[in-house]
């Protein structure tokens, strides 16, 4: 299923276009999975940085006869670069069997001195160069294999078929070796959607009338980014929440009821917690997120967009194993208070720092009192925090070691006139729990935090 909507998606970008910058006089179309590279595009002149020879032209045909990789990458694209020392140790374990060829596209804006100094960054102490060669300014290979994402992967095998399009995740040393073998391509290929565009919708619907959308899908989805909000002509209509665990979800609906700094006030009852987060599983999280991964877009008409949260909680209540709500629970919280009229965090102005975990000075200056806050919730076991001090001003703090547990806390921030201290208290908490056991308060049943 996946493989054919990839197939219907690419034929819909299939273009015929003219590769000005390599080659102006050579129309380029686009390739799907199983068609064969052409011997005019085998021969395209590629400028190119990083190159093991100092090569600083070259062309796909120094690579025939191997399995290429095609790397699409950006400067400012993390995940693209997560990736980069694995795909130099393969490069270097596989030696001739493969290439991987980095492909830096023009349409990232991204300049040769930007990408020459990012590559450097990859270049360590004691280990060996790193020598993936880079195709830049790239206006071929991004025409071949259009994309709306990165990282994106094109895997080309020995004969010059295209074989594979995927995401990161499937460039892995198994999958080489398998190739390699018995030429089999990765099982999961990338969907490339238009994150413009409401997920698996065509080009025909009328995106500009359209008054609600909602669609929920289980597993991972290789192509598609973590989301955002969703826009229809410039204006706020919806949410997408894209290859996420379910926890991550009702986090984002906990954030909006809540606000504040709401990360703790949720509470999970529910026998099996490993399905909502992986953080409870002893999976390997490649296949976790595989098998639990969710992704989630709702539209709705503008009247609603006040209450856009209450309708997501909704969805997920009606179409996941789970029911959600808010109730006040009894729960230890630690609450911070200022103590007598003197103001002795008050900034004395400078540059922004949140340094708080640094352990050879521990500080804030020039932040908000909410980084202190995000910082106490780190360090408290999962405690709610409750700032009652009513300060909106930025605040300068610092300390003579790395604070990691509350109480050392407590006696630090008694000296800038803070009160720091631990009770229960009734907090409205938002309560996952299983749909057939939604009201049951069997201790037999998982309760955490997570």
């Amino acid at each position: 299923m996946k493989k054919t909507i990839l197939y219907i998606a690419m034929a819909a970008l299939c273009l015929f276009f003219t590769a000005h910058a390599q080659s102006p006089n050579i129309i380029v179309r686009s390739l799907n999975i199983g068609d064969t590279i052409s011997q005019a595009v085998w021969h395209m002149q590629l400028q190119a940085v990083n190159h093991p020879q100092g090569k600083r032209q070259i062309t796909i045909n120094n690579y025939r006869g191997k399995l290429l990789i095609l790397d699409f990458w950006a400067t400012w694209c993390s995940s693209c670069l997560k990736h980069f020392p694995l795909a130099d140790s393969l490069q270097n374990e596989f030696k001739d069997l493969i290439q991987i060829l980095l492909v830096n596209a023009q349409n990232t804006r991204d300049t040769k001195e930007k990408i020459l100094t990012t590559l450097q960054r990859f270049n360590k102490p004691g280990k060996p160069t790193f020598s993936l060669p880079c195709a830049i300014n790239d206006t071929l290979l991004e025409k071949l294999f259009p994309h709306f994402s990165l990282p994106h992967y094109v895997w080309i095998d020995q004969n010059g078929i295209v074989r594979s399009i995927t995401s990161a995740d499937e460039l892995t040393r198994d999958h080489i070796i398998r190739f390699l073998n018995g030429g089999k391509a990765p099982v999961y290929q990338k969907s490339d959607f238009d994150a413009r565009r409401p997920l698996y919708t065509i080009k025909e619907l009328p995106t500009d009338h359209l008054q609600q959308f909602s669609m929920l899908l289980k597993g991972k989805i290789d192509g598609i980014s973590g989301g955002g909000m969703r826009l229809i002509n410039d204006t706020t209509r919806g949410i997408i929440l894209h290859n996420r665990s379910l926890l991550s979800m009702y986090r984002s609906v906990l954030s909006a009821k809540v606000g504040g700094l709401s990360e703790n006030r949720i509470l999970v009852e529910v026998k099996d917690p490993s399905k909502l987060s992986y953080g409870s599983s002893n999976e390997k999280k490649s296949d976790w997120e595989r098998a639990n991964f969710y992704s989630y877009e709702l539209i709705v008409p503008l009247s609603r967009m006040n209450h856009l949260y209450d309708d997501v909680l909704a969805d997920l209540n009606r179409y996941t194993p789970y029911k959600a709500g808010f109730e006040k629970r009894k729960i230890l919280c630690w609450i911070l208070e200022r103590i007598g009229n003197a103001d002795l965090i008050h900034t004395k102005g400078g540059q922004y720092n949140d340094a708080l975990g640094d352990k050879d000075s521990s500080r804030l200056n020039n932040a908000p009192l909410l980084n202190l806050c995000i910082y106490l919730n780190k360090i408290s076991s999962n405690a709610v925090i409750l700032d009652h001090t009513g300060y909106t001003q930025n605040i300068d703090l610092k300390f003579k070691e790395a604070i990691t547990d509350m109480n050392t806390m407590k006696r630090y921030l008694k000296a800038y006139g803070l009160k720091l201290y631990s009770t229960y208290q009734k907090v409205e908490m938002l309560i996952v729990k299983d749909k057939e056991v939604a009201g049951n308060t069997n201790s037999n049943y998982y309760q955490t935090h997570l």
